[in-house]
């Protein structure tokens, strides 16, 4: 403070000096009572008792239709589909997030700056204007609010040509993670 701003320190911030090296030295308390898990099992290198799972998702793969895996939460849903796609090579893996449902189309717009980022792909103009009410990066006027269900669906249609630009980039599998903190709008574009 003196050297850069020409002032002294006060007392209080002096303290706070003093205190942050006294933890800096002191031996963490917490450190050696829990014991550290190995990476190893909280992720198993091995993906086991999945063969049935992952024969379904084969299947679904290989005959180009849509598979939805569905369970309790923590039984290994996202591990299982995440390596797949791994294992299947050119795929994007898109996920809801807690707090998505507080936002209209916090999900979508996700889904769409993520498949943007993994592919380059071309739009017609109309098709950005109109994902530009949720990207607004796309266009420097943003299009007047939906007034009708004509350009609700002029909207949604722009937002399926998008997904399917993907496909046509060679992206073989599009994954959709935690569907359930997916927000109402986006579900509803989705569906």
């Amino acid at each position: 403070l003196q050297s850069e701003l020409g002032v002294k320190p006060l007392p209080e911030t002096l303290e706070l000096v003093k205190e942050i090296e006294r933890r800096q030295s002191a031996p963490l308390a917490t450190s050696a009572s829990k014991p550290k898990i190995p990476l190893t099992v909280l992720r198993p290198p091995v993906l086991a008792g999945r063969e049935r799972e992952w024969t379904d998702l084969e299947s679904a793969f290989e005959a180009h239709t849509v598979i939805l895996v569905a369970g309790e939460p923590g039984v290994g849903k996202s591990r299982l589909v995440k390596d797949f796609a791994t294992f299947k090579g050119n795929g994007i893996v898109f996920e809801a997030r807690p707090g998505d449902q507080q936002v209209a189309y916090a999900t979508l717009s996700r889904i769409l700056r993520q498949g943007r980022q993994k592919v380059s792909v071309t739009l017609e103009p109309w098709v950005s204007r109109e994902l530009s009410r949720i990207l607004p990066e796309l266009s420097t006027e943003p299009p007047p609010a939906l007034q009708s269900e004509e350009e609700k669906l002029r909207f949604f249609e722009a937002i399926a040509l998008a997904l399917a630009s993907l496909k046509q980039e060679a992206i073989e599998m599009l994954v959709f993670d935690d569907w359930q903190f997916m927000d109402s709008s986006s579900r509803e574009a989705m569906q």
